[in-house]
């Protein structure tokens, strides 16, 4: 039988037993690891002009630092909802709290590995 399905599918259950993230996972982890070292201004990250922009603007700020939640303004097109700033708001809020609230970099990335991220919806 004949499917058009993605070519590379029949690799999803050999990977998922290898332990080996997708893709989409990995671009997750990267997008909250570089929104960590902003808000926890580790490393030249939070020196970029542009990330510095990204923080103090309107489209995304801290509501509050008990809860480390971000807030985004509405994103009407495509082309913003595959921006970094939009999709770093929704998989920092999707952190569990105790991720979110990890001050050393390293721990972090060690603690990311072990979120799902099936659940999150972009």
């Amino acid at each position: 039988m004949i499917s058009f399905a993605d070519n590379f599918e029949h690799l999803s259950p050999i990977r998922k037993h290898l332990g080996i993230p997708n893709i989409r996972d990995l671009w997750l982890r990267s997008t909250s690891c570089y929104t960590h070292k902003i808000i926890h201004k580790h490393g030249h990250a939070h020196e970029s002009i542009y990330f510095e922009k990204v923080m103090n603007s309107n489209r995304i700020t801290r509501i509050t630092s008990s809860n480390n939640v971000l807030r985004s303004k509405q994103i009407k097109t495509s082309f913003g909802k595959n921006s970094f700033d939009f999709n770093a708001v929704k998989s920092w809020n999707f952190l569990p709290l105790s991720v979110k609230m990890v001050e050393d970099k390293n721990h972090f990335k060690s603690l990311i590995k072990t979120v799902n991220w099936d659940d999150l919806r972009l």
